[in-house]
């Protein structure tokens, strides 16, 4: 990782390209800053996730769509149901890649521990 803000796609990116060369440091630096996106991302999935339901209403009451899964089918095909879906599916990436740093971590200390350092 370098001094200047990296976007939470070229952290998951830096640590990709070199986790078994990364040291122990920046590994967790990479996993609080991806954590710190993690907290942003909720709010935004919670602002995404009330467009989508507003827009699903919208379909529901405007189109005179007698039923609920027709208008989520409906809703479907709009760009605030693919803002929510991405937001979600980067959310879980991004904490997937939390978990995995966590665990190479730990199994660093472990390796550590059973060759003494």
């Amino acid at each position: 990782m370098n001094d200047r803000h990296m976007t939470r796609e070229e952290v998951i990116q830096d640590v990709e390209d070199r986790l078994d060369s990364m040291p122990p440091q920046e590994l967790a630096e990479a996993a609080i800053t991806l954590s710190g996106y993690l907290t942003r991302m909720t709010t935004e999935i919670a602002q995404a996730t009330q467009a989508y339901y507003k827009k699903w209403c919208e379909i529901r009451e405007y189109a005179h769509i007698t039923t609920d899964g027709r208008a989520e089918k409906e809703a479907k095909a709009t760009d605030e149901y693919y803002k929510k879906k991405k937001l979600t599916l980067d959310y879980d990436a991004t904490r997937e890649m939390v978990n995995a740093i966590k665990k190479k971590l730990g199994f660093d200390e472990i390796d550590y521990r059973q060759t003494g350092g």
